[in-house]
């Protein structure tokens, strides 16, 4: 959680990875659900095998790893730089999330490990995202929830991709942005503006100025 920024992290719970990782700084908990190393490995091994220079990373915690550099594509999606460390160094490790970049085989990813995983494929298909099964962002504010007191019929969440499929189904009022795939825009209660401008100070504000 290291990449958030001090003064937000500063004014509530975290959630990271898709649910795989969150801390309550009110309680001082950090809750970590990461997928055992023999079935993080077997996943890599099995992304090899059908494309051997698979584009596979992991993030373990706060700390995100690859057995090889970002190439100049790569570097425009991505704020930092990995670690490059050994492939059987990354196969031993229980990992936060699987990453595979550019991988042309997504659906067998699903396939093969969606009944034992949360798989989620983003970027209009250019990102598999692969957490525990016990992982995921609705779940996870679940949790935070019960411990707060708080009903799910009570959140409002914003989300813009497949990954906020499930949030959006669980929380009581979300809200797609601007540039959301269009499946969330279907089941949204409001729609706000894109990212970049800043669609989610406007909701915001827009309910500040009503109290």
């Amino acid at each position: 959680m290291n990449f958030v920024g001090a003064d937000l992290a500063s004014l509530g719970i975290v959630v990271c990875y898709n649910g795989a990782l969150y801390h309550c700084p009110a309680a001082d908990m950090t809750f970590h659900h990461p997928i055992p190393a023999p079935r993080a490995a077997e996943i890599i091994d099995f992304c090899m095998e059908l494309e051997g220079e698979a584009k596979v990373s992991i993030e373990v915690m706060d700390r995100w790893y690859a057995r090889y550099p970002l190439d100049e594509g790569e570097k425009l999606h991505f704020k930092t730089d990995p670690e490059v460390i050994p492939l059987l160094q990354m196969k031993a490790m229980d990992c936060t999330k699987v990453l595979v970049s550019g991988f042309g085989f997504p659906d067998k990813v699903t396939t093969r490990f969606g009944s034992v995983c949360n798989v989620i494929v983003t970027d209009g298909g250019s990102l598999i995202q692969i957490m525990s099964s016990s992982a995921s962002k609705e779940a996870a504010v679940a949790q935070l929830c019960a411990g707060l007191g708080i009903e799910m019929e009570q959140v409002m969440c914003f989300g813009d991709d497949h990954n906020d499929l499930g949030m959006f189904q669980a929380c009581g009022y979300p809200v797609a942005m601007g540039n959301a795939v269009p499946l969330l825009k279907d089941i949204a209660a409001e729609i706000t503006e894109t990212n970049d401008n800043d669609g989610v100070a406007l909701i915001l504000e827009k309910i500040i100025a009503t109290k």
